[in-house]
């Protein structure tokens, strides 16, 4: 019998061999995971980019590069339009009654619509409502599907536009630094130097603009070495081909910011619709106009004094916005039934973006929306929401954002957020008739206001809906009293349990002695009066707070809310103050320098430590990277698909423990297998379970040439017997990331494997996919 032999490591070190070890190791007492864990938690502040390089993208300068999230995100990034160009595709897309479409085109199972406002199936965020505010993303955790693998698209930002869709937010600010410190060849080092310490940018240390000037008067310089006109910066500041200009005169001025551009330079073959009759120009096969002559209005001197893009590129993103190529003059992409055609000009555009708030034609046509216009007479063919507040229409993308478009109702509520708060005072469902809180907006009646809660006092306040649903629904709370079968505290019955103002403990109070005006609980829960207003409350005001909020919350106990919407439900519910036990470990501190260094050097990947001989301390450093990310200092995107996976059972199979094996492969003879992962799953413990999972190519980049697949095998794990096999197809090769979303049906164990014949199945069987449309078949080779 042969004897395997191991190694006890002692930490920090860990690997077969006991060669690796983390410098950001703490204590004994922490597993390998919780120190990852604790390092994740500082925010990633990069100070140099990561980059996506499997498109060759010409960005006008050598120091800038293409992130992932910037290829089919609507906005050109590229001086020949790369990342947008086949992006069209996913603009006309259509997905099944049974999926949700995304903003972006993708689609996904409807089940993970709205189900997670922390997790996003789609790219682009559209499946979870997310207003404004959270446009941004804090990176302070592991690099998962929720932080790595979404967009934070500038259409979703009017209110303040970066120059990425990138959700790292320091990428931007690194953006607009390395866009000025990137000189053009044809200007000298001094020039460009005077300039950049004359404005003032602090791109530069003060000790570089004292060498170059010990006085701070940097005008000779500009003077002597400079051109008349120059870019500044001299890559394109938006959409691939719009320049800012600067003459030898606004080089000259000293500023405590960049200055407002002379001219804008521009391709004049992508975009027009400006007043004629101005006086143009041609710089660098560019053509150049002032801003007025546009018409471009950028904030007066001396207000918004804030960063660079927000003062100017903010201004040419819904200003300009025509100018962004993604929309093409040719043919074959305008005569779908999915795009709209600009008037007078040839220009198309998707469906999606008309009544968006941001102009995509040359004539602004696609934003007339009034109930007069021809979007809105025709908003079902166009997709359209209809205000009920206004004559209006506005895009679906614009519903539930954040941001009322359609404007407020005489209630103060607005037309097109949130349908079931919208609605709560015009609809009412019968058990909330008389329960205390006034939904209905009151209706005047013989010279009196009606609501819900008018002429109660006949109406039973604990019935058969109120009884032990967690809320008082009678003032002195009897519809509550005995409805725990296992209360935190042994009372009497007819007893309330509550906290003692006094000694901060739980205890008993007869339910006559609630609503009786003299406070007897912490908070005076016992007195719901007190806290109540009989008027119509609008949005959000059926939650109210008290002190006790904040005792529940400091000993993690669970309180209540009147919910906003009731059901039907007979059944009892269950304890109305639950205690939750939750261990919470501390992280330990981490010396700040030490995570900013190895952020650095490894940017979301982990800096390694390899003993190559303890005896003589001889190590190395390499980078462990996350699978989406590569390279010596995990500075590359990783070409990834990373797939989210739901099950479901019958009745047959809810006890059955099945395996699930998940290949990536490709549409070659040898349907080459790229990627795998395996799991259990087992209905009574994963029902409610998402199943997240990479998948990576075998070849760096991807072949394109190629289609891929995810080809899944369901076993029964005790008996492996084989249930079935599903294939997803992968669609959209040019994209650099997949995500894709699905939940499968396991069949039950009467249904029949379809079979078929194929007479190239030499060693196996030829088996039908389950429940694929197209009734794709594959070889099931046999054991051997």
């Amino acid at each position: 019998m042969a004897i395997n032999g191991f190694y006890n490591c002692t930490p920090p070190r860990f690997g077969p061999l006991c060669q690796y070890s983390l410098d950001i190791y703490q204590s004994d007492d922490l597993t390998l995971n919780e120190m990852i864990h604790d390092y994740y938690l500082h925010e990633y502040q990069l100070t140099t980019l990561t980059c996506y390089i499997h498109l060759e993208c010409d960005r006008g300068s050598i120091s800038l590069c293409l992130d992932w999230s910037e290829i089919c995100d609507g906005i050109v990034d590229c001086r020949n339009g790369i990342d947008e160009e086949p992006c069209w595709q996913l603009n006309i897309n259509q997905c099944e009654d049974n999926e949700y479409r995304c903003e972006n085109g993708q689609c996904i199972d409807k089940i993970f619509f709205d189900d997670d406002s922390n997790v996003f199936e789609c790219l682009d965020r559209s499946d979870e409502k997310l207003p404004y505010r959270h446009t941004f993303i804090d990176i302070n955790s592991e690099p998962t599907f929720s932080k790595e693998d979404i967009k934070c698209s500038n259409r979703n930002m009017l209110i303040l536009v970066k120059m990425t869709s990138s959700c790292v937010q320091h990428r931007t600010g690194l953006i607009e630094k390395l866009m000025f410190t990137d000189k053009p060849q044809n200007i000298s080092n001094d020039c460009w130097l005077a300039i950049l310490c004359q404005w003032n940018t602090k791109i530069l240390s003060a000790l570089i603009c004292d060498d170059i000037s010990s006085d701070g008067n940097f005008t000779e310089i500009i003077n002597q070495t400079c051109p008349d006109m120059l870019y500044m910066p001299s890559s394109p500041v938006l959409f691939g081909h719009i320049y800012f200009l600067y003459t030898k005169e606004d080089m000259l001025e000293p500023n405590l910011y960049i200055p407002e551009p002379r001219y804008l330079c521009y391709n004049d073959q992508l975009c027009s619709g400006f007043y004629l009759n101005r006086t143009l120009f041609t710089f660098n096969n560019a053509t150049c106009r002032r801003p007025e002559d546009f018409p471009l209005q950028f904030p007066l001197n001396g207000f918004n004094r804030g960063a660079w893009n927000s003062r100017y590129a903010l201004r040419l993103f819904t200003q300009l916005h025509q100018c962004n190529a993604v929309n093409y003059n040719e043919p074959l992409r305008c005569n779908t039934l999915d795009v709209y055609k600009c008037l007078n000009s040839s220009k198309c555009i998707s469906k999606n973006l008309l009544c968006n708030g941001i102009n995509d034609c040359d004539y602004k046509d696609d934003e007339q929306c009034s109930s007069i216009d021809h979007l809105c007479l025709n908003s079902e063919l166009y997709h359209l929401t209809r205000c009920t507040t206004k004559d209006y229409c506005i895009s679906p993308a614009l519903v539930n954002n954040g941001i009322c478009d359609c404007g407020f109702n005489e209630y103060n509520l607005c037309d097109e957020e949130d349908t079931s708060e919208r609605d709560t005072g015009k609809y009412i469902s019968f058990p909330t008739i008389c329960d205390r809180f006034t939904e209905l907006i009151p209706v005047e009646i013989g010279e009196r206001y009606e609501t819900d809660e008018t002429e109660c006092e006949h109406w039973i306040c604990n019935n058969s809906y109120t009884r032990c649903n967690e809320f008082w629904n009678c003032l002195d709370g009897a519809d509550e009293v005995d409805c725990d079968p296992s209360p935190p505290l042994p009372c009497p019955l007819h007893h309330h349990i509550c906290i003692s103002p006094k000694t901060y403990q739980l205890m008993c109070l007869p339910f006559k002695q609630a609503n009786d005006g003299n406070i007897d609980c912490l908070g005076a829960t016992d007195e719901p009066q007190l806290c109540r207003s009989d008027d119509f409350p609008g949005i959000h005001a059926n939650i109210y707070y008290s002190d006790i909020d904040n005792f529940f919350r400091q000993r993690n106990i669970d309180t209540e809310r009147q919910p906003m919407m009731i059901s039907f439900s007979l059944g009892k519910m269950n304890n109305s103050i639950k205690t939750n036990t939750t261990t919470i470990r501390l992280p330990l501190p981490i010396n700040q320098g030490i995570i900013h260094q190895q952020q650095q050097r490894c940017h979301r990947g982990l800096l390694l430590r390899v003993w190559l001989d303890y005896e003589k301390n001889l190590t190395t450093e390499t980078c462990l990277c996350p699978p989406s990310f590569y390279g010596n200092m995990c500075q590359y995107q990783n070409q990834r698909i990373s797939l989210t996976l739901k099950f479901q059972t019958y009745a047959d199979s809810r006890q059955i423990l099945f395996a699930i094996v998940v290949l990536l492969i490709d549409d070659s003879d040898d349907r080459l297998i790229h990627s795998h992962q395996q799991f259990s799953y087992l209905y009574i413990r994963d029902c409610d379970i998402k199943f997240n999972m990479y998948l990576l190519y075998l070849t760096r980049p991807k072949d394109e040439k190629k289609n891929y697949s995810i080809h899944i095998d369901v076993y029964e794990k005790m008996s492996l017997t084989y249930r079935r096999s599903f294939l997803i197809p992968i669609q959209f090769s040019f994209l650099p990331v997949h995500r894709v979303a699905v939940q499968l049906n396991i069949p039950r164990t009467t249904d029949t494997i379809e079979r078929c014949v194929n007479h190239h199945c030499i060693h196996g069987q030829c088996i039908k996919y389950s429940d694929h449309r197209n009734g794709t078949t594959f070889c099931r080779c046999n054991q051997g």
